[in-house]
């Protein structure tokens, strides 16, 4: 939350640019103006960190986002239904799963040039395997369970049932799935930068 605040409050709490080099000041040490002093091109450290943290944090959303659009649908889906969908969802994972995402991520960079944005939407789907593998095998630990039969029983659409019943059930690991992406996410942009 704090590193979030940060990010959305850098221009209310630091009144330096970040972008400014102020060749007067290379390597200031901390104190006065700049509270931690200044890089080797005379920029603020802080503003930095402040303004840097928006494009990591968005990047790191952008991947999990992209990831979570992919695979919980896919997952909830192929996880419910079975069938064709389900075998033909399983080979198109085992198949991103095979790939070597940062190898992918180089060569995607390489192609489209250094946008950490296109890097981000790629990483993302090459994620979403692992929303839907977690997704899938949580409906189907589900699937069968009496409350579901019930709302079956009651006449409760498909789409409702997975809405209501199911996506509870997914939602936990959902969450702390995205928190770990998100982690790797920051990572993986660091490296490529």
């Amino acid at each position: 939350g704090a590193v979030v605040a940060m990010a959305l409050f850098a221009g209310l709490l630091t009144k330096q640019d970040p972008g400014f080099a102020d060749v007067t000041n290379v390597l200031a040490p901390s104190g006065g103006d700049h509270v931690l002093g200044t890089d080797g091109a005379g920029r603020d450290i802080l503003a930095r960190i402040f303004y840097g943290a928006r494009v990591t944090l968005l990047s790191a959303a952008l991947a999990a986002g992209v990831a979570i659009l992919i695979g919980l649908p896919a997952g909830l889906l192929a996880g419910y239904y079975g069938g064709r969908f389900d075998g033909l969802s399983n080979w198109t994972t085992n198949i991103l799963m095979a790939l070597p995402s940062m190898i992918v991520l180089l060569a995607v960079r390489a192609a489209l040039g250094p946008s950490v944005w296109v890097a981000m939407i790629v990483f993302g789907i090459l994620l979403s395997p692992g929303y839907f593998r977690l997704t899938r095998t949580a409906v189907q630990s589900v699937r069968n369970e009496l409350y579901v039969d019930a709302a079956r029983v009651a006449g409760l659409s498909d789409v409702r049932i997975i809405g209501r019943h199911i996506l509870g059930v997914v939602r936990a690991p959902i969450i702390i799935q995205t928190a770990m992406v998100c982690g790797i996410a920051i990572s993986i942009q660091s490296a490529l930068e």
